[in-house]
């Protein structure tokens, strides 16, 4: 697909929630990322991309990874036919782009497109399948065809590889919804600062934390956001080995008003469960997760 110009672009960032994790060497990456660190940014409100453009001009609203007004990538949507795009190139506000994405080549003869793909919670972003280069605009959906299956599947991610200042890469996930064709939400994403360290979908935070006194980690629960949430929360836990885990929710009484999962987690998976607080009042209200080997805790604080 032919590169388009790009004007009238909105830069997404300052109005994020960012945070850093440090990072160990549980996931298998190697000893010298051990000072790694996942920067995560809550979209709030989620991005909402349709009727931004009309062709040949592309415009659309840009998602800055670092915040130093250098987006990495741009999302579009065809306001004449159902084209949903991204423009991974580094344009005329820096030297930062997209240089890779998870995805796949399809042909429409006698043209190739570079497609995403959805990816699941967990699933790895690295240089072993960001493999699809030298596209200006990757596609989620392309005249009405949606071959990858994006359109009604709920949240889903997509992995991209990007370059700053073309010299360092990195690796992150974006998580999108694309509730109908020619519309697409972009929610929340995340990115290993680190150079060259791959990131899993949904990830927020890089390993199990050693325990007390240097004893093995048994667990990583995230903090949840959005914090303060309305109507839904999510975060993540990952298990050092496999083992029945109750997780539930409690008010400022002490009492559980929902219960999140009560049976084995798999080690090696980070699992994402979500809070809905449709039904209940405002407040202040307490995770709690109780496995074999530890317990752990977040609060969070619903408002409507």
């Amino acid at each position: 697909m032919l590169p388009l110009p790009t004007d009238n672009v909105s830069l997404l960032g300052n109005k994020a929630l960012w945070y850093a994790a440090a990072a160990g060497a549980l996931l298998g990456f190697p000893a010298s990322d051990a000072d790694a660190q996942i920067v995560y940014v809550d979209i709030d409100p989620d991005l909402d991309v349709m009727d931004t453009f009309t062709p040949p001009t592309f415009a659309g609203p840009g998602v800055d990874f670092d915040g130093d007004g250098d987006a990495e990538i741009f999302f579009g949507e065809d306001n004449t036919k159902p084209y949903t795009l991204a423009d991974t190139e580094a344009l005329s506000d820096g030297p930062d782009g997209v240089t890779g994405i998870v995805g796949n080549i399809l042909t429409f003869a006698p043209y190739y497109f570079a497609y995403f793909v959805p990816l699941s919670t967990g699933a790895p972003i690295s240089a072993g399948n960001a493999t699809v280069t030298g596209y200006s605009f990757a596609t989620f959906t392309f005249g009405g065809l949606d071959p990858n299956g994006f359109i009604g599947i709920g949240d889903t991610y997509i992995g991209v590889q990007f370059t700053f200042d073309g010299a360092t890469t990195h690796y992150a996930w974006l998580r999108v919804e694309m509730p109908s064709a020619g519309r697409i939400l972009v929610k929340d994403f995340a990115y290993e600062s680190t150079p060259d360290t791959p990131i899993n979908a949904g990830q927020m935070v890089t390993a199990i934390e050693p325990g007390p006194d240097g004893l093995p980690g048994t667990h990583n629960l995230s903090a949840v956001y959005p914090n303060p949430f309305n109507p839904q929360a999510r975060f993540t836990l990952e298990v050092a080995e496999q083992q029945n885990v109750n997780i539930a929710v409690f008010d400022a009484l002490g009492r559980q008003v929902a219960l999140l999962h009560d049976g084995t987690l798999g080690a090696g998976t980070i699992h994402e469960f979500r809070i809905d607080g449709a039904n209940l009042p405002s407040g202040v209200y307490v995770v709690r997760a109780i496995g074999e080997h530890f317990t752990d805790v977040r609060q969070v604080t619903l408002i409507k």
